[in-house]
């Protein structure tokens, strides 16, 4: 995360970028963009961490280890785990939200059929997004444990890790 927080400060920082990227658009969709993209992936990071700590915890309640483990280590309940993954998946999931909304707007009027790497980007984009829709969907209407979501949204973190990684390749 430091590693892309870094090189999103680089490439915003290059004035001939910012200016061939946002001719004829108002700059503050492309930094609304940017910061939801930014926060979007913090939360996902953080529903992985939780996640992580969540399976990691039942495993250990499962092999009837956790009382060992807990007199040296202070861990959170898995109830306390559920709710701060799922705050963490809410609020992520509005940022992400949030980026597709700023980059539709952003790049109206911009995208041709021969920019199809934008293209693909923007479709994985909104594939992940559609994921933690239906992850979100899937613990409120269907209620599938928390284990699953965990594992899941570990998956989810992978997909949108994959995506910043398509930024490269589209500029």
């Amino acid at each position: 995360l430091a590693v892309q927080l870094a090189f999103t400060m680089f490439l915003l920082s290059k004035k001939e970028l910012l200016t061939s990227l946002a001719s004829g658009f108002s700059m503050q969709f492309l930094w609304l963009h940017v910061a939801g993209a930014m926060m979007g992936q913090v939360m996902a990071l953080c529903a992985a961490i939780v996640s992580l700590l969540y399976l990691f915890e039942q495993r250990l309640l499962k092999q009837k280890r956790l009382k060992a483990l807990r007199s040296s280590v202070a861990i959170p309940a898995l109830d306390l785990l559920a709710r701060i993954h799922m705050v963490c998946l809410w609020t992520g999931f509005w940022f992400l939200t949030l980026t597709l909304g700023s980059g539709m707007i952003f790049n109206s009027g911009t995208l041709t059929s021969s920019n199809y790497l934008m293209i693909g980007k923007i479709v994985w984009a909104f594939g992940i997004w559609s994921f933690y829709l239906s992850l979100l969907i899937a613990r409120k209407v269907f209620a599938i444990t928390m284990g699953s979501l965990a594992k899941l949204s570990l998956l989810g973190f992978c997909f949108l890790s994959v995506a910043f990684y398509g930024f490269l390749f589209t500029h």
